[in-house]
């Protein structure tokens, strides 16, 4: 990302290091379904942690130039799958289900990225 190539090497080594202990931890699981929550607990939480954290870096140093324009807040990155749909089913069993059930997300994603957030797929 062009975020991460503009940082500092230290802020670099930062991010990586994160990246770094899930792949420590992994090594260390034998269980195939701790492994799959592993993962999904660092897509879910450490990742977009991990983009937030790159973004607000980004945006300070920016801000911290002196002929700098405006900068935008720093972005919030959340997982797609740590979003919550409101719909009233609890599960899709035709069509229109699935159309209603689509829209509804849709509107759920613009929400967010109205909101200053982009999210991680």
């Amino acid at each position: 990302m062009d975020e991460f190539t503009g940082l500092t090497e230290d802020k670099q080594k930062s991010l990586d290091e994160q990246f770094a202990g899930f792949q420590r931890i992994i090594a260390r699981q034998i269980l195939i379904p701790v492994i799959r929550d592993t993962q999904r607990r660092f897509e879910q939480d450490i990742y977009p942690q991990v983009l937030t954290q790159m973004s607000a870096w980004t945006h300070t140093a920016r801000t911290a130039e002196p002929e700098t324009p405006y900068q935008e807040p720093p972005v919030e990155y959340i997982s797609s799958q740590s979003m919550r749909v409101n719909f009233k089913q609890a599960y899709l069993a035709t069509e229109a289900d699935v159309d209603r059930y689509l829209a509804q997300l849709k509107t759920t994603m613009l929400e967010a990225i109205r909101s200053g957030k982009r999210i991680q797929i």
